[in-house]
C-alpha cells in the first residue's frame, strides 16, 4: 500500500472516531496500558495496475483496509461492534480526501478471540489513481546500484 493512501486511511480514522488510535505496525504496543476501548489499521491486500499506455501513466492502487476496533474483556460487544459501525459510515463516503471509498463490509469478530480483548473488523475496499512520469534513461540495473550501501 502506499504511502500516500496509508496516510489518507490513518488521518480519516482519527478523524472518524472519538476511539484512541494506536499504530500497531512495526511497533511495540503494551496491552496492559491500552484503554478499554481503541482502534487501530491494518493494510493487508493491495494491488497496482498500470490503466493506460505511454507516459506519463496512469496507474490504480486497489486494495483493503482493515480498521480494528478492540474492547478489553468483559465488556460485551455491544460498544466496539456500535464503533466500528459509526467509523463504517464516515468511510462510506464516495470520497476520502482523493481516494474513493468502494465497499465497506459490516463489522465482524475476529476468529483469533484470546479471551483478554475482543477484536472487531471493519474491511474496507478503496481505489486511488496516480500517475508515474517517464522514467529517465540511464543504464540498466543502475537504480537498483544507487542503493546499495
Amino acid at each position: 500500500m502506499s504511502e500516500h493512501t496509508r496516510a489518507v486511511f490513518r488521518a480519516a480514522l482519527v478523524a472518524a472516531t472519538p476511539l484512541p488510535y494506536f499504530e500497531t505496525i512495526a511497533q511495540a504496543f503494551d496491552l496492559n496500558t491500552a484503554p478499554a476501548l481503541w482502534v487501530t489499521i491494518e493494510f493487508p491486500l493491495v494491488t497496482a495496475t498500470r490503466t493506460t499506455i505511454g507516459y506519463p501513466a496512469c496507474f490504480r492502487e486497489a486494495g483493503t483496509a482493515f480498521v480494528h476496533v478492540y474492547g478489553r474483556s468483559g465488556i460485551g460487544d455491544e460498544a466496539p461492534i456500535h464503533q466500528a459501525e459509526l467509523i463504517r459510515t464516515y468511510f462510506d463516503a464516495p470520497l476520502v480526501d482523493d481516494v474513493r471509498m468502494l465497499t465497506t463490509m459490516p463489522p465482524t469478530l475476529a476468529p483469533t478471540d484470546v479471551g483478554e480483548w475482543i477484536d472487531v473488523i471493519l474491511a474496507i475496499d478503496y481505489e486511488w489513481d496516480y500517475t508515474v512520469a517517464a522514467p529517465t534513461r540511464r543504464a540498466p540495473l543502475a537504480h537498483l546500484q544507487e542503493q546499495l550501501p
